[in-house]
């Protein structure tokens, strides 16, 4: 396996996120929604309002805590790219 250093995909805080727009990045988060091809995911749990928006590319993680990797579209919204499950407690 070789990792990629023209493409980078940082792993990156909610609070960092809109300077990456148009960047591929990481997120992981706690899901609090699911309809359709849409995932809402908390960021940081000491704040409700680091809320991101993750549009669907594939199947939806079946965990409650997950990490995306996708192109960040503004400071809240991502297209993801894949993601993949975290478990249900996250060390909690």
């Amino acid at each position: 396996m070789s990792i990629s250093t023209t493409n980078p995909c940082p792993r990156v805080p909610y609070e960092s996120l809109g300077n990456f727009t148009g960047k591929r990045v990481r997120l992981a988060g706690k899901v609090v929604n699911l309809a359709g091809s849409t995932l809402t995911i908390q960021c940081d749990p000491d704040n409700e309002s680091s809320v991101v928006t993750v549009s669907l590319s594939g199947v939806a993680p079946v965990d409650q805590y997950c990490e995306v990797e996708g192109t960040v579209q503004s400071g809240n919204s991502i297209e993801e790219n894949s993601s993949c499950g975290l478990g249900n407690d996250f060390g909690t």
